[in-house]
């Protein structure tokens, strides 16, 4: 597989008069940064899941889908899934204190009142 690549490229501009610089916008729904969130779901996976090593995750991302990524840049992007995570994550444990019973998985159920 190799991955999708969309290029944006914007075209930024310096006025004579007043000095000040300005920049085209991306278009509405695209995030900035060099990495979707694809990619960066199977970083997060990779290292949280199945606690691959972030070499071994440079690894399999450049033979799985031909991009190179630094180590570097595998730790930003586990902190941007973190991030992203955090808020749904809180939400669910908060629902979660409101029920009688809590199935964790494994035929194993927790009763919480």
């Amino acid at each position: 597989m190799k991955a999708m690549v969309h290029e944006y490229q914007l075209h930024s501009l310096c006025c004579d008069g007043c000095k000040k610089m300005t920049r085209a916008e991306l278009p509405v729904g695209v995030r900035e940064g060099q990495f979707g969130p694809r990619l960066q779901a199977i970083v997060a996976v990779c290292s949280g899941a199945y606690r691959l090593s972030k070499r071994a995750t440079e690894q399999l991302v450049q033979d799985f889908f031909g991009v190179e990524l630094s180590l570097g840049t595998i730790a930003n992007l586990e902190h941007g899934a973190s991030e992203a995570l955090a808020r749904p994550f809180e939400e669910v444990a908060q629902a979660i204190q409101h029920e009688p019973v809590v199935h964790t998985g494994r035929d194993r159920v927790v009763r919480t009142q």
